[in-house]
């Protein structure tokens, strides 16, 4: 019975904890005010590194090692590639998105959802798709997003919680009689 409960309270800190912790828990060094929102680190969680603000969306894969290399057989045995991922300062890595061996993410990157990403990075740009492109330079995506309206009427001190509600009251609803389905 003791186990049962210990084992409990392991579940109920690891569901508790920020994701932020749960991946230092792994061993991911994560720099300052990272918000991170997946579990899914891989069997090499000490091969990854984040750097400070960090934003990191639901169901990112975190993938260091390609196990397919194992087919590849020489004298010497099979060949494993393994690799470390680096990720910069000010970075937003989008929902669904993977992250490949090797893989350096620089400074002032958005990675769209659902990205896949195979190579390297630089600073200061946007990528989507699959695989990972350039889109834009992080500087036109800054600007783009200052002159949105759904974000230029909120003051500074709203939260995004705040933001949303905002814009749900702003938008028309239609009403849906539930015995009418």
């Amino acid at each position: 019975m003791l186990r049962f409960l210990a084992a409990l309270s392991d579940i109920y800190r690891v569901a508790t904890m920020s994701g932020a912790d749960y991946a230092r828990r792994r061993g991911v060094k994560v720099g300052k005010n990272c918000d991170i929102h997946t579990f899914k680190w891989g069997s090499e969680p000490f091969l990854i590194e984040i750097g400070d603000n960090v934003v990191i969306s639901y169901n990112v894969l975190m993938v260091t090692h390609d196990e397919s290399t194992a087919l590849v057989k020489d004298e010497n045995g099979r060949r494993y590639h393994i690799a470390p991922i680096t990720i910069g300062n000010n970075v937003f890595i989008g929902a669904g998105a993977i992250i490949l061996p090797g893989v350096t993410i620089g400074n002032n990157v958005v990675i769209g959802a659902g990205s896949v990403v195979t190579k390297s990075i630089g600073d200061n740009v946007v990528v989507a798709g699959n695989p990972a492109k350039f889109m834009q330079t992080f500087d036109s995506f800054h600007q783009k997003t200052l002159s949105r309206s759904s974000t230029k009427d909120f003051p500074k001190t709203d939260s995004h919680y705040d933001w949303a509600l905002k814009i749900a009251d702003r938008t028309p609803r239609r009403h849906i009689d539930i015995n009418q389905l």
